[in-house]
């Protein structure tokens, strides 16, 4: 019975260090590349720069589930991106994925003085809406 509750103990352990990986190619409205804009995933609290071509590095985000998708390969992380002359940006529920690296492009709106922060949400994909729904 006690080596069950080890074997079972670090099981569970091994599932909750799982990890992923998500990239960000971060442009202004025209396409044009940000460097040094700060991306962060909150729940990781990871911190990554971006480069000339507006691309940060890889960030391993650890797999988190949730009632809603504990028994699929996806999952939402909070990402914040800002740089110098640039609106905020906050990507509620930034969908990744369990099984492949997601690229994601965030556009970031000039700061005119107008926008305090822009932000949107994500949803999964339509299968999986319809799956929810079912």
């Amino acid at each position: 019975m006690l080596f069950c509750c080890v074997l079972f103990s670090f099981s569970a352990c091994k599932k909750n260090d799982l990890t992923t990986s998500v990239q960000f190619c971060v442009t202004d409205l025209g396409g044009i590349p940000i460097k040094n804009a700060v991306v962060t995933v909150k729940e990781d609290n990871i911190v990554n720069l971006t480069d000339e071509e507006g691309n940060t590095p890889q960030f391993l985000v650890a797999v988190a589930h949730n009632s809603i998708n504990k028994n699929e390969d996806w999952f939402g992380v909070t990402v914040t991106v800002t740089a110098e002359g640039y609106v905020p940006m906050v990507i509620f529920n930034c969908i990744v994925y369990e099984s492949k690296t997601r690229q994601v492009v965030v556009r970031l709106f000039d700061d005119d003085g107008t926008l305090p922060y822009a932000a949107y949400v994500e949803i999964p994909t339509e299968e999986i809406i319809r799956k929810l729904l079912a």
